[in-house]
């Protein structure tokens, strides 16, 4: 798939060679020009060398001195144009070019300025067969455009200026939020700091090309826009700059009629006072792709340097990401799916270089990371510009970068709090300048700000106000997409509920009571560290999660003592099972169980038997110690039935599965029940869910792995991602767990592995293809809602 730096760019990218200077042939002309007000030397005069026949044979810039030396391919006669950017140009009578020896020619240069045209109308009539020459509007225009155009194409004969050029890219999200960046920066001596692809295969192929599973993409640069061939195939018109560009006059460009490859079209906007070339704006037109956005382009910046030359100092291109999916559909027929992943921006920029190590050449950018949920600073948050430049914030939430670099770059905060909230990263924008400290200052927005979407994925009480967000780790710290852990805060096991990290690692719970304690359980053999999360009453609590190896965990060893409220005697074969970890033993005849091994911190003790009640109580392991915990039964009168019964009635359904027996009955979709259940005891629910005639297994893709129910048709929805990988599209069902939202289709986050569900588990399962069959209480709007639901109820006891 296309990932970050797929897309390559031709058009702009850095030029590695260095120009270096010749000596200059016999056959020259030194040239020196002069103004007609004072004798004041020209800079920047651009100097044509004609043949008899009008034909360019040498250009040249003309200095500080307004001096230039041009080299004739042969002695014999020549004339001289001479241009200068807003004023009127001259072409000389022909002179004679000797054999040997240099040329002396002085020229005076009129002073009169060109006034470029006010137009009293917002376009004027497109011209398709562009004649410089007759005295238009947009001859005018053009006339000037062309002048900086070719000043970027000639090499001053003095050594090329020392440059600084940064080159960097930048990725996008479908939102417009930046994902990745990165920036280089080099000094070179260069003539052209940025070149650009052959004209004419741009001509004959476009401007974009597949070429080995690669999109390659152009822009147009000065060679390309002076060719002729570009001038036939374009029509052109002025347009009056307004807004922005009141000070601006337009030379816009399209592709003539009948052109079919991927083409541009653009403006080249002119200072009206000065009539110099300010930049070009330019978009992709004939784009064959399926998944065009509207938004490619990009914009080329022009700047005159000081010796009187002219160069590309700024440009941008941006694109779309695609990420293009083979595979079969439920036919076995082969499909091809592309997605759109965002879009990626590659750029530059150049200019003279200051003294190396002058106090004056570094730009430093300053500001706070504030936390608005939290109400303070965010210590800990990396600060980065560009992605080779980042300072870590202190306690007062303040950082410092110091950086070489100049321009409007995006600064971004990445933090786990950031993650977790599926917020970020948190963007800022600045200008930099050597020697000048900008500020900027970035933020996490109020929780009023967010709270909707992050309880778009499960919410368990929407009485309650209670929110939690963490993001799991491994053992090394990298983030888990995909990964999963229960969470339990009651000693009942309705109160469980199990939340996947979505692509970034994060999960998100809304709804819960912020007086509570959560357990985390991982599934085995993992350990969740911490294994206890308390609210503490905070409307927001954040977590880190780390899944790691039992044998990585530091661990201690629990002494349980099972006795009788009255009397105190020993309890034997009673079960205790700890939370979270889900160890459990069995009390010996003196009433004694032994857990070893058990993850040190925070743990929940559970003990019940024959003839009992239940009790819980919290307990704190040490690492390397022995923990002894004395846990009473208060006894209970059992009744036995009277009658040996193979299944349950009515009566004997548990509360919640009332619900579950009536719709059965109604036979408005397909239930798996618990017989069919106990029947592959177990198993992961997929070996169940394959002989359903409702619901399709669709492979999640690695990393994630597992799979997701889907409706039996392809319409739906693909735009989900596990890492680089993408879902294959389908009606991808709502997963209700115990009657509460697990996972919607409008949800950023990808279907979940219907595998995290065992068997043994379950009570019960419910599907329904399409809103038709869905029960009004389980039918969602938005994106996907009419796709249908999948139904897990967990394993309950008969009342």
């Amino acid at each position: 798939m296309a990932g970050f730096g797929r897309y390559r760019h031709w058009a702009l990218g850095a030029l590695a060679s260095l120009l270096a200077a010749g000596s200059l042939a016999a056959q020259s002309v030194a040239v020196r020009v002069v103004d007609d007000e004072g004798g004041r030397p020209v800079l920047g005069a651009l100097l044509t060398l004609l043949a008899p026949d009008g034909r360019p044979v040498a250009r040249a810039l003309t200095d500080q001195a307004g001096r230039a030396t041009l080299r004739a391919p042969a002695a014999g006669s020549f004339r001289l144009k001479a241009d200068r950017i807003g004023y009127q140009g001259l072409v000389t009578e022909a002179f004679a070019v000797a054999a040997s020896g240099v040329t002396p020619l002085a020229v005076t240069m009129p002073g009169a300025r060109v006034l470029l045209p006010e137009l009293t109308v917002k376009s004027t009539k497109r011209v398709c067969q562009l004649d410089r020459e007759n005295g238009s509007a947009l001859a005018a225009v053009w006339s000037e455009a062309e002048k900086a155009l070719a000043g970027t194409q000639v090499t001053g004969q003095t050594q090329p200026p020392e440059l600084e050029i940064l080159t960097f890219e930048r990725r996008f999200d479908r939102r417009d939020r930046v994902v990745e960046e990165r920036s280089s920066t080099r000094r070179a001596r260069a003539a052209k700091p940025f070149a650009t692809a052959d004209p004419s295969r741009l001509i004959e192929r476009g401007f974009i090309e597949e070429r080995d599973g690669d999109t390659w993409y152009s822009a147009p640069d000065a060679e390309l826009l002076l060719s002729s061939e570009f001038l036939e195939l374009h029509c052109f018109w002025v347009v009056r700059g307004d807004g922005d560009r009141a000070d601006l006059i337009g030379l816009a460009f399209e592709p003539a009629r009948g052109r079919r490859v991927p083409e541009v079209k653009g403006t080249l906007w002119l200072d009206r006072a000065t009539s110099e070339l300010r930049y070009l704006e330019f978009g992709y037109v004939n784009l064959q792709r399926r998944l065009a956005t509207g938004k490619e382009g990009g914009r080329i910046e022009f700047t005159r340097l000081p010796n009187g030359s002219w160069i590309v100092s700024d440009w941008t291109i941006r694109v779309p990401v695609v990420a293009t999916l083979t595979g079969r559909d439920f036919a076995g027929q082969p499909i091809r799916s592309d997605t759109l992943l965002g879009m990626q921006e590659t750029g530059g920029r150049a200019e003279l270089a200051g003294p190396a190590g002058a106090s004056d050449t570094r730009s430093v950018v300053t500001g706070v990371v504030w936390d608005s949920v939290a109400g303070g600073p965010l210590e800990g948050a990396v600060v980065a510009l560009g992605g080779a430049y980042a300072d870590t914030t202190g306690a007062d939430g303040r950082y410092r970068i110091e950086t070489p670099t100049r321009g409007n770059f995006v600064i971004r905060a990445t933090h786990p709090r950031i993650t977790a909230l599926a917020f970020g990263p948190v963007t800022g924008a600045a200008r930099l300048d050597r020697g000048r400290i900008a500020t900027a200052d970035l933020a996490i927005p109020p929780l009023d700000r967010f709270a909707g979407p992050l309880c778009d994925g499960v919410t368990i009480d929407s009485s309650q106000r209670g929110i939690l967000v963490g993001v799991l780790r491994d053992q090394a710290g990298t983030a888990m997409p995909g990964g999963s852990v229960d969470l339990r805060w009651t000693a009942e096991r309705s109160q469980t509920i199990t939340v996947t990290a979505d692509t970034a690692g994060a999960f998100r719970v809304c709804g819960l009571d912020p007086d509570r304690k959560l357990w985390v359980r991982a599934a085995s053999p993992l350990v969740a560290s911490p294994s206890v999360i308390a609210l503490a009453g905070e409307r927001l609590t954040t977590a880190e999660l780390t899944l790691g190896a039992r044998d990585a965990i530091q661990a201690g060893v629990v002494r349980i003592e099972v006795r009788s409220e009255t009397g105190g005697t020993p309890i034997a074969d009673a079960i205790v099972v700890a939370e979270p970890s889900g160890d459990s033993t069995r009390t010996d005849e003196t009433g004694v169980g032994w857990l070893r091994g058990a993850p040190a911190g925070a743990q929940l003790l559970e003990a019940r038997a024959l003839g009992f009640g239940t009790t819980s109580r919290e307990v704190s392991v040490g690492v390397g110690d022995t923990t002894r915990v004395t846990l009473s039964l208060g006894a209970v009168a059992v009744a036995l039935d009277q009658i040996e019964v193979s299944g349950r009635s009515s009566a004997g359904v548990h509360p919640r599965m009332r619900g579950f027996e009536e719709r059965r009955r109604e036979a408005n979709g397909h239930f798996v029940t618990l017989e069919q259940l106990d029947a592959r005891k177990n198993s992961p629910v997929s070996n169940v869910l394959r002989l359903s005639p409702g619901a399709n297994l669709i492979p999640r893709p690695s990393p994630c792995n597992g799979y997701a129910a889907a409706a039996g048709r392809r319409s739906g929805y693909s735009d989900y991602r596990c890492g680089d990988s993408v879902f294959l599209p389908a009606c991808y069902l709502t997963v209700f767990v115990d009657g509460i939202v697990f996972w919607r289709p409008d949800s950023d986050v990808p279907p979940p592995d219907i595998d995290q569900f065992r068997t043994d588990d379950l009570e019960g399962v419910e599907i329904y293809v399409g809103v038709s069959q869905t029960p009004v209480q389980y039918q969602l709007g938005g994106p996907g809602g009419n796709c249908g639901a999948i139904l897990l109820w967990h394993r309950v006891s008969a009342p």
